[in-house]
């Protein structure tokens, strides 16, 4: 999660970057933060990444007629596992067709708590497949990698640059959400804060994460838990970081989670 380009259960229907260092005010745009070529074609490149993988979901929007409005959103599993497959031929087959992506999740998630548990097990089940290395966290392009941590230090520098976050640099504590083996703490997040604490649900990703790092301080805990189910005490960052990961929540987890985030967050955080 989070330092990845994967598909899951319920992808979104426009997919995007999710990348957020959760802030408790808005940020002034920088005059400098438009993007340039290279940033464009990162983008895309991530975008297209976002949509190619594992994940026992596929979801996408059916345009009809003249109108951008409308549609129907399509959900489609695939390598959801027996239970899924089950599920799907209980409702009539593989593919299910909903309105609105509000009647999507009271259908995929909402009915019951085992829905939701499906839900998240899907994700879990790709992500046990896939090796302890940048090359397994990104979905088999590691080439992406580089490009990825060269613009999240450039979005730093842009909100530093702003003021909307004015922590020295190398300083303060921060919360890497959906760790992963550590990609981005690594290569990026150390260097930018005294300590990190990495959140990643999958076990053996964390401990290839603890390897990594092995006696450097500045990681300062790993704790195997999913971000659903992750408490924040209140005030303990000056930021967050959430990257690739936000798409594995259902709308109303994330909500909660984010607001979790925002009571985590310290004044100026």
């Amino acid at each position: 999660q989070g330092s990845r380009a994967p598909r899951r259960p319920g992808a979104p229907l426009a997919p995007t970057r999710r990348t957020a260092a959760v802030s408790s005010r808005r940020s002034p745009r920088s005059p400098g933060a438009a993007a340039t070529p290279a940033s464009v074609l990162w983008a895309v490149v991530v975008l297209w990444i976002a949509g190619t993988g594992g994940g026992s979901t596929r979801m996408g929007r059916r345009r009809s007629g003249s109108n951008e409005g409308s549609g129907t959103v399509v959900v489609t599993s695939a390598d959801g596992g027996d239970e899924a497959r089950e599920r799907d031929q209980e409702r009539g087959g593989g593919e299910r067709e909903y309105q609105s992506v509000a009647e999507l999740w009271n259908a995929e998630v909402c009915g019951d708590e085992e829905q939701r548990k499906s839900w998240y097990a899907g994700g879990a089940a790709y992500w046990h497949q896939q090796e302890a290395s940048i090359h397994g966290v990104l979905g088999g392009y590691a080439e992406t990698h580089e490009p990825d941590i060269r613009e999240s230090r450039r979005f730093m520098q842009l909100i530093r640059k702003a003021g909307t976050l004015k922590l020295p640099r190398a300083t303060g504590d921060a919360l890497d959400c959906g760790a992963g083996i550590g990609r981005v703490t690594t290569a990026f997040l150390r260097h930018e804060f005294g300590c990190v604490d990495l959140v990643e649900p999958n076990e053996r990703l964390l401990e290839q994460a603890r390897k990594e790092f092995g006696s450097d301080s500045r990681a300062r805990r790993f704790i195997a838990v999913s971000l659903q189910q992750l408490d924040i005490e209140p005030a303990s960052y000056d930021v967050i970081w959430i990257q690739w990961v936000l798409l594995y929540l259902p709308d109303d987890d994330l909500v909660a989670f984010l607001e979790r985030c925002k009571k985590g967050l310290r004044n100026g955080g």
